[in-house]
């Protein structure tokens, strides 16, 4: 390989890593996200169970803490497809660079479809979105319950 080629091989290395730091960046946001929601909505179920067996009255919180958590429960989703959408970039950005730098090397990249993972097809939006809703389906149930 060549000097310039090499440095454009270098700098198309540093753009890629880059890339891949913004990623990982991105998606343990998510996660964290997803784990701080899912300890308050855990919180709240407690709160509730707790109340119960104290005897305390609730009754007053109800429609709040319904209301709260619903609209929590479309933000997330909001966030999740976000997020998403970001990933999907930085997916993108990975294979443009992984693709310039096969070029240099004049080599061949095996066939990879471009959009290959759609953003509505991701497993993690599903998981997470899921684990929401279960818990927010259970803490419905507790305030109508309580």
């Amino acid at each position: 390989m060549e000097d310039p080629q090499k440095r454009e091989f270098d700098a198309l290395q540093a753009l890629q890593d880059q890339s891949w730091s913004e990623f990982q960046e991105k998606s343990q946001v998510e996660w964290r996200l997803s784990f701080g929601i899912w300890s308050a909505m855990v919180a709240a179920i407690g709160g509730i169970l707790a109340g119960k067996a104290a005897e305390v009255n609730i009754a007053p919180l109800k429609p709040l803490v319904a209301c709260l958590f619903s609209i929590l429960l479309g933000l997330h989703l909001w966030f999740l497809i976000w997020v998403q959408q970001r990933l999907q970039e930085a997916r993108e950005n990975l294979r443009i660079v992984r693709q310039e730098m096969w070029n240099l090397l004049d080599l061949v990249q095996p066939g990879v479809e471009r959009n290959e993972r759609k953003i509505y097809k991701q497993p993690s939006l599903y998981v997470q979105l899921g684990i929401t809703c279960v818990l927010e389906i259970v803490l419905l149930a507790l305030l109508l319950l309580a």
